[in-house]
């Protein structure tokens, strides 16, 4: 679905602007985690934990612990 509705807002803009699936951030708020979406593809508290720390093991438990608050699991998503 993100990548579906990058592409679609890439095309409307026919050109008018260089093609960037980075440009565009998809929101998804009924998925409790990813409720994010960038580069065409869905992005996790994992994801982004990782982005900010570089270390992928720490973005990973992060998310676990954030998202075990609410009830949501990391690895269900």
């Amino acid at each position: 679905m993100v990548h579906d509705i990058t592409e679609a807002v890439l095309d409307a803009e026919q050109g008018a602007h260089e093609r960037d699936p980075m440009r565009v951030w998809v929101f998804t708020p009924e998925i409790p985690d990813g409720t994010w979406g960038a580069i065409g593809r869905t992005v996790t508290l994992a994801d982004i934990a990782t982005f900010a720390t570089g270390d992928p093991e720490y973005g990973q438990r992060y998310a676990e612990q954030r998202l075990a608050g609410r009830g949501v699991s990391a690895a269900a998503v």
